[in-house]
């Protein structure tokens, strides 16, 4: 597992175009740049188009969440959950889409 960190967008874009990841992980712990335009652009690149989303954040608006679950964003919204049990969420997530 490699982990890059970002916290601009235009950074993150960068980063995706040069290293095609599995999987793109937002942790939003307060509301943020609007990320719908980063998806729009990993969602319609060839090469990275099924990438893996996640979007954890603090809030994640109603219709924002319906909007990332169009695009196949799989969310979470952070609270009195455990950093583990995130975790165990991600990995079986990430287990499920490559088997």
């Amino acid at each position: 597992v490699r982990i890059w960190r970002s916290e601009k967008i235009d950074k993150a874009w960068e980063i995706a175009l040069k290293e095609h990841p599995e999987a793109i992980m937002f942790v939003l712990p307060r509301y943020w740049e609007d990320v719908t335009e980063f998806i729009k652009k990993i969602r319609s690149h060839t090469e990275l188009a099924e990438t893996i989303i996640f979007y954890l954040g603090s809030l994640i608006e109603g219709e924002d969440q319906i909007l990332l679950h169009k695009w196949g964003v799989k969310t979470l919204t952070l609270g009195p959950v455990p950093d583990t049990e995130v975790v165990r969420y991600v990995m079986r997530l990430l287990k499920h889409a490559h088997p």
